[in-house]
């Protein structure tokens, strides 16, 4: 599951701002021990969905649309073995399409 939460620390209390509304409906996936969640400057959301490398299923970034769209996903695989991954952050490009 992925979360970003409002926290109103005056009132010391957590709201749900935005959630992957796919994860385990249509996108199932498992994350065995740990991820990352950050909001971009876009709007949209980097999921870091990471297993520990004795997992069988690999780590997963995606990009997502607040309203659900998968962007793009890449999955952490070297020669056949799952890579284990805990933290992403999406770095800006280089070089701006002219």
């Amino acid at each position: 599951r992925a979360v970003l939460y409002h926290l109103d620390e005056r009132k010391m209390q957590a709201t749900i701002e935005w959630q992957y509304p796919d994860a385990g409906v249509t996108d199932p996936w498992f994350n065995i021990s740990g991820g990352d969640t950050d909001l971009l400057d876009n709007g949209n959301i980097l999921i870091l969905a990471g297993n520990g490398s004795q997992s069988p299923s690999p780590s997963r970034v995606m990009e997502i649309t607040p309203g659900g769209e998968k962007v793009w996903q890449m999955w952490l695989i070297h020669n056949d073995e799952p890579i284990g991954a805990y933290q992403a952050e999406r770095i800006p490009p280089f070089a701006r399409a002219l």
